[in-house]
């Protein structure tokens, strides 16, 4: 717990206190006050935990301001808090890509909009290619692997697509509450995903990560168990598939299994062993290497040598000359005592 409190701060325990808060809040009000086509009788209640739920998303934000600026952690994709996860995106995003397609093969395309047309073929195509991203994210296990990234893209271009198939589906009224909740859900785990899109390629921002995180992570609760309860109790969806939900329900556990595992990362520093090794070694190699005399050395070491062999010549003939006025002098003295 320590080391969530070292990473997370406050934050850790406002989210903690204000999704489960939010959750209960609206469900109550699903309960009691939902009337027909997804608005409320009285939205007193709906209200209230859209409010704390709105205050909670901009305190969130200031993670990316006010979190440490010097938090540098290495990815890990080795872990059961991730196989766990992804397996269970994997399985819902699939499942709803085959729902989609069911749709797509009731409807008469000739009739929509080019745009619709465009984007109920597109969504279930993606839907399926997405799923696999959580597949390689379960063996991929480089820190920086170029295919787990374009896979993330394309994950993340789904979402954005769904997003947008949300928007034109005519299930619910446009301006109705629960679906308005959805594509905030929706758009939030978009904004996640471009932090995990950043983890595959190697350029972590971990502040705009974690924030978006926590953010992704109570909207996803905030949408999906409230609308499975209501599910389970009325027998009925209130969002445009059970599918959906699953798979909004799915992406929470997802992002709050990342909210666990991120500060039990190791920390991307160099202990004080490995500098002394590496610094050791660069003193050895560089005491192996030969050592070049630079050319004006040379010159000077030359000159030097000329000079002493100078010197040494002058000196040898000084001592021959006083040498030699010895000799001749002791042999006049000889000659002056003959005589």
């Amino acid at each position: 717990m320590r080391k969530l409190y070292e990473l997370y701060g406050i934050y850790l325990p406002i989210f903690l206190l204000v999704l489960p808060l939010t959750v209960v809040i609206r469900t109550v009000a699903l309960l009691t006050e939902l009337k027909e086509y997804g608005h409320f009788e009285n939205d007193l209640l709906v209200n209230i935990s859209g409010w704390i739920t709105a205050a909670a998303i901009l305190f969130f934000i200031t993670y990316m301001f006010a979190g440490k600026k010097s938090t540098k952690l290495i990815p890990s994709f080795v872990s059961p808090a991730n196989y766990i996860p992804a397996g269970l995106v994997a399985m819902a995003m699939a499942m709803l890509g085959a729902h989609l397609l069911s749709l797509i093969i009731g409807i008469d395309l000739k009739s929509v909009s080019v745009y619709a047309r465009v984007i109920s073929i597109a969504t279930p195509a993606l839907a399926f290619i997405a799923a696999l991203y959580f597949v390689l994210a379960s063996v991929l296990i480089a820190r920086r692997s170029m295919r787990r990234s374009d896979f993330a893209i394309v994950t993340l271009i789904f979402i954005c697509m769904y997003v947008a198939y949300l928007y034109f589906d005519t299930t619910l009224p446009i301006n109705a509450p629960t679906r308005i909740v959805d594509e905030v859900a929706y758009l939030s785990i978009a904004m996640f995903f471009v932090g995990e899109t950043r983890l595959s390629l190697g350029r972590e921002r971990w502040r705009r990560y974690i924030s978006f995180a926590f953010i992704g992570a109570l909207m996803t609760a905030y949408s999906s168990i409230p609308n499975l309860i209501y599910y389970f109790a009325r027998e009925k969806t209130i969002s445009i598939s059970i599918y959906e939900s699953l798979l909004t329900f799915a992406f929470f556990i997802f992002i709050v299994s990342k909210i666990f595992l991120t500060p039990m990362l190791t920390k991307d520093e160099t202990s004080g062993v490995v500098t002394k090794i590496i610094t050791a070694a660069a003193a050895r190699q560089e005491a192996l290497e030969p050592v070049v005399i630079e050319e004006s050395s040379e010159e000077t070491i030359e000159n030097t040598t000329e000079a002493d062999e100078n010197q040494m010549t002058i000196t040898y003939e000084e001592s021959a000359d006083e040498y030699t006025t010895e000799f001749v002098a002791e042999d006049e003295e000889k000659e002056a005592s003959t005589e």
